[in-house]
């Protein structure tokens, strides 16, 4: 796989000077981490590195993403600790964060409450705050059948007391099926923060005749997230499912229904706010049964424009009427005076 990645890199005329991520969706991530953990090693690359237990759908034991900034500038990545690193692209810094639940095992809600009050710990250290720099997290929790409403109020309650409401806006974020390394940790998170951002360049977006806002279910994220530079705009998207307007599951039972719409959704968040699925650079697409991945596979070959990068791991999902989920990202190329470039 790795020398795959650098005949690709090679290709793009890329390399590890430009790679600022990589996430390995792995089929078994407590025998596989300490192997992965070694080869990054031996690589001796500055890039912040996400494993996570999600066996790639198409059976095969390890799937690879990765995120590359090519500038004609400078970029500087520096390790600041262990879990996190900063890039610093031209007027702004990008802090990527692993976050785990510290102390002794506790129940779902206290790991949840420990995981966030870490994460505004250590984004305090490079001087962010959680309420002006948190744009993006990915949470990942083992046994998201019996967990995720327990989580999903823990968090509330936190960015609540954080300052972080639906009157304010709450970070834009996946939370999915996933397992760790360590198996006390019922979940742990990824996440991104950005400063240097100024009033006007972010915008939260909706698409309220195909979506109803997370919060009508008590559910703190934003559906999607846009944010102008001077050389593109990019579009952050949550992990989206088929759901209608007003928060019902749609296409029960049905995977192509239900990849039909959740495409219509993305489609809404992105046509919205002038976008569209062919500016998707990446869709991350997470089954709740891997016997679907041809279904899904052969949906996505169909429906996707053609360049878009796509990767199917297994992922449970929160409710368990869903069958589907996916999250993304899309770049447009569209200049902005107003705010400095991306890099």
């Amino acid at each position: 796989m790795f020398r795959e990645y650098s005949e690709v890199l090679e290709d793009f005329g890329l390399s590890s000077e430009t790679e600022i991520f990589v996430r390995f969706h792995l089929s078994d991530i407590v025998t596989q981490a300490p192997l992965i953990h070694r080869l990054l090693m031996n690589r001796a690359i500055v890039s912040f590195s996400s494993l996570v237990g999600q066996p790639p759908a198409s059976g095969r034991r390890c799937a690879l993403q990765a995120y590359h900034i090519k500038a004609n500038n400078p970029v500087i990545k520096t390790m600041k600790s262990n879990n996190m690193m900063s890039v610093k692209h031209g007027s702004y810094t990008s802090i990527w964060t692993r976050s785990f639940p510290s102390g002794q095992p506790q129940s779902i809600s206290h790991q949840t409450t420990r995981l966030f009050h870490n994460l505004a710990d250590d984004l305090s250290l490079q001087g962010a705050v959680l309420h002006e720099h948190l744009l993006r997290t990915w949470i990942f929790i083992r046994d998201i059948d019996s967990h995720y409403r327990k989580f999903a109020n823990a968090r509330r309650v936190f960015y609540s007391s954080a300052g972080l409401t639906k009157e304010t806006h709450t970070p834009v974020s996946t939370g999915i099926g996933g397992t760790g390394e360590e198996p006390s940790h019922l979940l742990f998170m990824h996440s991104l923060a950005v400063t240097g951002l100024v009033e006007g360049q972010m915008e939260y977006m909706s698409a309220l005749e195909y979506l109803c806002p997370a919060y009508c279910y008590d559910v703190t994220f934003e559906r999607a997230l846009r944010i102008f530079f001077g050389d593109r705009i990019h579009y952050h998207i949550s992990g989206t499912a088929s759901i209608d307007r007003k928060g019902n599951v749609m296409g029960a039972g049905d995977l192509q229904k239900q990849a039909m719409r959740t495409f219509e959704n993305i489609l809404a968040l992105l046509s919205t706010y002038k976008a569209d699925l062919k500016d998707l650079r990446l869709i991350v697409v997470y089954l709740r049964d891997m016997a679907d991945f041809p279904a899904i596979n052969s949906f996505l070959r169909d429906h996707l424009p053609a360049g878009v990068s796509y990767i199917v791991v297994r992922g449970k999902i929160c409710r368990k009427a869903w069958l589907v989920e996916m999250d993304g990202i899309a770049i447009k190329p569209i200049s902005n005076t107003r705010f400095a470039s991306y890099c």
